[in-house]
């Protein structure tokens, strides 16, 4: 094949020769510039435009969390409720129709096993006892269920 190359180059005129040369020249440059040089600036601009909206939602939430916090509502302080936790989160539970399969009481902590129980629906319960009552989850234990959008808690610890 470079033995044909050869002698078509050796035999062409130079009309021929200038033209292979820009068709060559043209392909290499097209190469590098669809190849490498547009995918290259494509990506910069959309990181461009990702960190504009990153930086946007950043003051939006900085902006929100400013007055959250000069309404008084952010700063304000879980009440600590005069029963005791096993009596705040068992009737808590209930208005939110969790049951329990097992309790333990250590002391400071709570642990609980709920089987079963829509996922919605247990976050609404553990932010109402960490908003309301400063009870925290200490550590957590879940696995999916067999229905759709519920939740398995092996192993729930609440404290304060």
């Amino acid at each position: 094949m470079q033995e044909k190359w050869r002698i078509w180059w050796a035999t062409s005129n130079i009309k021929e020769r200038r033209l292979v040369v820009v068709i060559v020249l043209f392909l290499a440059f097209s190469l590098c510039y669809w190849g490498a040089w547009k995918p290259l600036s494509t990506r910069l601009d959309n990181s461009e435009i990702q960190l504009l909206r990153t930086q946007k939602t950043l003051s939006w939430v900085q902006e929100k969390a400013s007055l959250l916090l000069k309404s008084g509502r952010g700063s304000q302080v879980a009440q600590v409720p005069q029963s005791s936790l096993v009596e705040v989160i068992n009737r808590s539970a209930k208005r939110s129709g969790i049951s329990f399969t097992r309790i333990l009481n250590r002391n400071d902590t709570l642990e609980v096993w709920i089987a079963d129980v829509e996922f919605n629906n247990t976050m609404d319960w553990l932010t109402l006892l960490k908003n309301k009552y400063g009870i925290e989850v200490l550590n957590v234990d879940i696995n999916q269920a067999l229905k759709p959008g519920y939740i398995k808690i092996n192993r729930l610890v609440l404290g304060y």
